[in-house]
């Protein structure tokens, strides 16, 4: 299957944390400005971008160009991130995303990740587990940049990526097929677990359809 990086090991529990790059400098105020191909590594997690700056005493960096973000369970890539290494969270603007375990994709406006409770929360975002291409927002038509299309994929207002319970949830959701948005809930919880690529339409509990006035409560892929 196609991947939005390229495969990188993820470092084990007993790993010394480690920053490689081209150029490194040290400012008056402890800041380390890493310039060039840049690689952060520490167990569980891999950072590559173009420039990082790491604050040793706040315990931050700040990653902006070209962002490769490697761990067990996800491969983010992004504009810009800001990262805290005391509470293990992340915000990654204008992301794209990858799952590990079953290389489903989508992309959002903003994500955060909290590596300790292991949620990822996406803004504006969409899903689906069609083979990846350089399709963006496909239920937008004003920006879709290629005559390709998913079968179908899932816009959210808000997603959730559980990792610990491998599920998803999402609000305000809109289902497009080949597309024609079909399907709207307010509220939609799947499953991330030994999901194939291809075609995976959802299921449905109660729905509400595009053209209709009043909402139902739920939409589920098993």
């Amino acid at each position: 299957p196609r991947l939005i990086a390229p495969l990188t090991a993820i470092p084990q529990a007993n790993t010394k944390k480690q920053a490689v790059a081209d150029s490194m400098l040290k400012n008056s105020a402890g800041e380390y400005h890493l310039e060039g191909e840049v690689k952060i590594q520490q167990p569980g997690l891999v950072i590559r971008s173009n420039k990082i700056i790491i604050n040793q005493q706040q315990q931050t960096i700040q990653a902006k160009g070209n962002i490769e973000i490697h761990s067990k369970d996800m491969v983010v890539t992004g504009e810009k991130a800001n990262i805290n290494r005391q509470n293990n969270t992340a915000e990654i603007i204008n992301p794209k995303y990858q799952l590990s375990n079953s290389k489903a994709h989508g992309q959002s406006s903003q994500i955060q990740l909290d590596k300790a409770d292991m949620l990822s929360t996406l803004k504006e975002a969409s899903f689906t587990t069609c083979k990846l291409t350089k399709i963006q927002w496909q239920a937008r038509p004003d920006i879709i940049k290629s005559n390709q299309q998913y079968d179908w994929i899932l816009d959210f207002n808000v997603l959730t990526i559980d990792d610990a319970k491998q599920r998803i949830y999402g609000k305000n959701t809109v289902l497009t097929f080949k597309k024609v948005p079909i399907l709207y809930s307010p509220y939609i919880s799947f499953s991330t677990a030994k999901r194939a690529t291809g075609l995976l339409f959802p299921s449905f509990g109660s729905y509400k359809s595009i053209t209709q006035p009043t909402a139902e409560t739920y939409l589920s892929v098993p």
